[in-house]
């Protein structure tokens, strides 16, 4: 039976029934109710994609991640290549899309010409964040760009929106200039109305001034500024949301030197923000970052956290996460998550919350450039770190940003990494297939012995093994409804002819997930004759066996128990089994008159 990556995602956990929609089943997952882990659990990170988008260093600073055309797929935006590195890898913003199945497509890539011309050139366009700003219906790309002149290059916050609600967002629309003499990647956040006065509000920080700036839409394809703040908010990230509880939106940034500031401002009326709280932490680099949660330690409140790094030497940092949680109208107490020693030449970058595992409770991924850290809540003020990704992109890497979303639409929310011009992005590992990983060649006929893991969390309910022979991830089902211990199971190959082919392993539970053997197999192709398998497969066990077996002569093989460990070696003849327990046996048969594929038997007494 064919399958497609939409079938597969609503395939039933057990029995093989019929398929639900995708989007059913999506429903149905999130509308189950979770209660979260009760204690911290390891989770275990693989990569599943790849994206090396340059030879040379750097960094694109954002990629905001985002539906724009509203075809079920997300697009992502970047800035990547160097200003002076035509013609082999110009400077550039590129917009692409995730595929099911963990592949990627780039859609569209705007070039910058070098030297830049007068002017505004969307070539060097920076991505930051993506939303409907001026509220027409049309996705924008909001970021940042240059006004190059002959002798000075403001900088503008600008926009690149839809013509058509199904397009990708590519045509300027507007533009406010914010400094005279340029601007570092500062970020930009759209939290939709913050006053209350049903226009859309955008928030950036600009490096000149060291301040704050806050943004209207004033109608179609126009903006006003509203707000100023003498206080820089963040570098990388903004925290937003009503930590109080009161029923006014917050946003929270910080002072970045040696005070190690922490700041809240909250909107008091039409275009009014005032500073309500602030902490003194101690140590220095704050405000840098800043990001909240939803209520990740499970006691009824949001928070807000906050990194900090104090240099001791060189490129060595002592770095620090601390939380934030109400205690009372405007008032906020302190948690340290943790600290610890890097060896990086920046210990900063964007950090934020999200569900991983599928649970319905965030956890707290902390990016500190050299690597990212996972950490989950075990009580109100205590964090236990529970996964970590070391970042290889560079050496001794300078930035990293990182991001979260469902990137392969199943189920579970990935890790997005990006940095030095590459990006990685992560999964919580729920299967493993184990064998077959050697590549085999395989003829119809032959029984194959499917090894695989799966771990917990997340939670798997059924395993279903699928065939791939070509490069369309359409899938021929082997098996569906397994238990997850049912490991191993024999496949018997099927009459196909395939130069390439994987076997994969879907894990069923809170979402699904897939991994496929190492290498391809091939099955039935020219080369792979019968010649020398003749003495094996003209023995054809029976599949119940009572305590004797023949083996062919010319013929050995091995007896393994289910687990794939050797329990006997089977010579020539007859071989008496009756001391073996009653069950479930693969024999493998060995040398050069053999296919060394395993058979499944049953000895009964």
């Amino acid at each position: 039976m064919r399958q497609d990556s939409q079938t597969l995602a609503g395939k039933a956990a057990r029995g093989g029934a019929s398929p639900l929609p995708a989007w059913v089943c999506l429903a149905l997952m999130l509308a189950a109710p979770s209660t979260g882990p009760t204690h911290a659990t390891e989770l275990r990170l693989k990569r599943i994609v790849y994206r090396d988008h340059s030879v040379s260093t750097g960094s694109f600073k954002f990629h905001p991640v985002a539906d724009v055309d509203h075809d079920g797929r997300l697009e992502m935006a970047y800035m990547t290549g160097r200003i002076d590195s035509l013609p082999a890898n110009p400077q550039r913003w590129e917009l692409g899309r995730f595929l099911p199945f963990n592949r990627w497509e780039v859609l569209h890539s705007d070039t910058a010409p070098f030297p830049p011309p007068n002017g505004m050139h969307r070539g060097y366009f920076m991505p930051g964040e993506f939303g409907d700003f001026d509220g027409d219906g049309l996705v924008e790309l909001v970021g940042h760009n240059w006004i190059f002149g002959d002798t000075s290059c403001p900088s503008v916050i600008c926009a690149l929106e839809q013509t058509t609600p199904t397009g990708l967002p590519t045509e300027p629309t507007w533009q406010y200039q914010i400094s005279e003499w340029g601007s570092l990647y500062q970020p930009i956040k759209l939290r939709g109305d913050l006053d209350g006065d049903s226009l859309s509000d955008l928030l950036n920080t600009t490096d000149s001034t060291e301040s704050s700036l806050m943004l209207e839409a004033c109608g179609d394809n126009q903006v006003r500024p509203v707000w100023t703040s003498e206080r820089q908010v963040t570098d990388y990230g903004l925290a937003f949301g009503d930590f109080d509880l009161d029923g006014r939106q917050n946003f929270v940034g910080g002072w970045s030197y040696w005070s190690g500031r922490v700041m809240v401002w909250e909107s008091t009326g039409d275009n009014r923000y005032e500073q309500v709280w602030s902490d003194s932490v101690g140590w220095p680099n704050g405000g840098l970052d800043c990001f909240s949660g939803n209520d990740v330690n499970r006691n009824g409140k949001p928070e807000f956290f906050m990194p900090f790094a104090r240099s001791t030497g060189g490129n060595s940092w002592k770095c620090y996460l601390y939380m934030w949680e109400m205690t009372g109208d405007d008032e906020y107490a302190r948690v340290l998550v943790d600290s610890g020693a890097r060896q990086v030449s920046n210990p900063i970058g964007r950090a934020l919350c999200a569900d991983l595992d599928a649970d319905g409770v965030e956890e707290v991924l902390w990016n500190t450039v050299q690597h990212v850290g996972v950490y989950q809540a075990v009580t109100a003020t205590e964090f236990e770190r529970v996964a970590s990704w070391n970042n290889h992109h560079r050496p001794d890497p300078s930035s990293l940003t990182i991001n979260a979303a469902d990137v392969n639409y199943n189920g579970y929310t990935d890790l997005l990494v990006a940095g030095e011009f590459k990006l990685s992005v992560l999964e919580v590992e729920a299967v493993r297939v184990l064998g077959p990983n050697s590549g085999e060649a395989l003829l119809p006929g032959d029984t194959c012995l499917v090894r695989w893991e799966t771990y917990d969390p997340p939670p798997c309910d059924s395993v279903s093994l699928f065939l791939r022979t070509d490069t369309s991830y359409r899938l021929d089902t082997i098996v569906t409804g397994l238990a997850p211990a049912d490991t191993p199971y024999a496949w018997v190959v099927p009459d196909v002819r395939a130069e390439s082919a994987w076997v994969m392993a879907v894990a069923f539970g809170p979402g699904w997930q897939y991994d496929e053997c190492d290498r391809p197999l091939t099955i039935g192709v020219p080369g792979i004759t019968e010649q020398g398998r003749s003495a094996w497969r003209q023995w054809n066990p029976p599949t119940v066996l009572h305590g004797r077996l023949l083996v062919p002569a010319g013929v050995k093989a091995v007896l393994l128990d289910p687990a794939g460990r050797r329990v006997a070696l089977l010579d020539p003849g007859e071989n008496d089994l009756r001391r073996l327990a009653p069950g479930v046996y693969f024999i493998r048969p060995e040398g050069p008159a053999a296919d060394n594929r395993p058979r499944k038997v049953i000895f009964a007494r």
